[in-house]
């Protein structure tokens, strides 16, 4: 199986059920597809498809796993950044994994502005609402300003069990 079809299975044969609960938001099957539709329409719209990296650096939130399900639902491959990461050390995560679009919190700003004109064709999202941080040199953008349309039906075919669909960086302790 698949993450992505996990998503559509649990979709189809109980969309009401908790599918995951975060700082007491609880989220069905139905509203994660639809956060998770969401974040696949954004990729999609700004290039992203399947086989291509798409990183974020967000904390344990409900954000963080509607990403993951995005990610497959276009046969991505999503790769989570340590949000502890500064400086050479995230310049070198972002572009070894060439991802072309990290969506963020808006706590990692400052830290994504340190190497941000390092980071070249990559487009940063911002989740929440207000204006995007300024980052130098690289696109940015919030979620809502990307936020088009749902992908209506997610092609289930894309993904295959041997594909890859997580990029994990780890500090080399591990």
């Amino acid at each position: 199986r698949t993450i992505q079809a996990l998503l559509l299975t649990r979709l189809a044969e109980e969309p009401d059920t908790i599918a995951a609960t975060f700082s007491g938001e609880d989220l069905s099957w139905r509203q994660l597809h639809q956060r998770a539709a969401r974040v696949a329409a954004i990729l999609a719209h700004l290039g992203v498809g399947a086989g291509d990296v798409a990183a974020q650096m967000t904390g344990n939130t409900a954000d963080h796993v509607a990403f993951v399900f995005g990610a497959a639902l276009l046969g991505a491959i999503e790769c989570p950044v340590n949000t502890a990461l500064q400086g050479d050390s995230l310049a070198h995560v972002i572009g070894h994994s060439t991802a072309r679009v990290v969506f963020a919190e808006r706590a990692f700003a400052p830290q994504l502005e340190v190497v941000a004109a390092r980071l070249e064709d990559v487009t940063v999202v911002f989740w929440g609402e207000g204006e995007a941080p300024v980052l130098a040199g690289g696109a940015v953008r919030t979620a809502a300003e990307a936020g088009f349309g749902p992908l209506a039906n997610a092609p289930i075919d894309v993904v295959r069990p041997q594909d890859a669909s997580t990029l994990i960086y780890t500090s080399g302790t591990t």
